[in-house]
């Protein structure tokens, strides 16, 4: 007659490989850091509305509702560093809605 304690033995030892079979397998998609998602540059000035046709510096500058913003000219970020960060999400999303229009016509 079969000894059903050894039996359990068997089979725990298989389901412990198993397990760590398959944590070996996984571990590298588990413990890897979530890759950051690079903020979009905005090429439509959120003060004036004009859009910026120099892309010379793409990726700097101040990040508002993810979007990198950029400026017409020297005077205009000074005046939006001054707005709340409520009135700034509003400009720019007026900016991202005019990008995104000016970006249907072309």
């Amino acid at each position: 007659m079969p000894d059903p304690g050894r039996e359990e033995h068997k089979s725990m030892k298989k389901l412990s490989a198993l397990a760590s079979v398959a944590f070996i397998i996984a571990a590298p998609a588990i413990l890897a850091a979530p890759a950051k998602k690079k903020p979009a540059d905005l090429w439509v000035c959120p003060m004036q509305g004009a859009v910026i046709k120099s892309h010379a510096d793409a990726g700097k500058g101040p990040v508002v509702n993810g979007r990198v913003i950029h400026f017409c000219c020297a005077g205009c970020q000074p005046e939006f560093n001054k707005l709340t960060a409520k009135e700034k999400g509003i400009k720019v999303a007026a900016a991202v809605k005019k990008e995104a229009s000016s970006k249907k016509k072309q």
